[in-house]
């Protein structure tokens, strides 16, 4: 198999499964241990998310819904587009927040805590100087700014970026 860092697919299909299977056959490589996606609002999220964890066995997925989704062949609509990253070359870690509600900088300290802590067992490279943080956030949630600032109170400094998930 081909040494590799990164792959990236893209699903037009509107069937969850058929679209989470044409995904895995796309990003299929042993050293994939993480796939991000960006996925149309038309799918049954549900759906999807059963569909996406039944072709994906042992590798981490998130992702979130947008207002197109961006792929080689341009802005595209009702798609999915994903990258997987090799294991060999990426240490990430991800965690769902279930509720921004009452998030504090408690819970932002520990959310850095335990996601850098997977990223301090792999030594790649200093955490600090190669590291970055990604946030998708409900969009619908109202609670965006309170928080972010809660969580990047607790980065000590890691690059922060990201957006809040649209609907089509």
């Amino acid at each position: 198999m081909t040494n590799i860092k990164t792959i990236v697919a893209v699903s037009k299909s509107i069937d969850a499964l058929k679209a989470s299977e044409e995904l895995q056959k796309q990003l299929n490589h042993p050293d994939i241990d993480f796939v991000l996606f960006y996925c149309s609002a038309v799918y049954q999220l549900d759906e999807l998310a059963a569909a996406m964890t039944k072709c994906f066995k042992n590798i981490d997925i998130v992702g979130c819904t947008t207002a197109g989704e961006f792929t080689r062949g341009g802005c595209e609509q009702k798609s999915i587009a994903a990258i997987g990253f090799s294991s060999k070359y990426f240490t990430i870690n991800a965690k769902q927040v279930e509720s921004m509600e009452n998030f504090d900088i408690v819970d932002a300290q520990n959310t850095i805590n335990e996601l850098t802590e997977k990223c301090r067992l792999k030594e790649f490279a200093p955490i600090k100087e190669n590291s970055f943080l990604l946030t998708l956030i409900d969009g619908l949630s109202t609670k965006e700014e309170q928080f972010l600032q809660a969580l990047n109170s607790a980065t000590g400094g890691i690059p922060h970026f990201g957006g809040s998930a649209g609907d089509d």
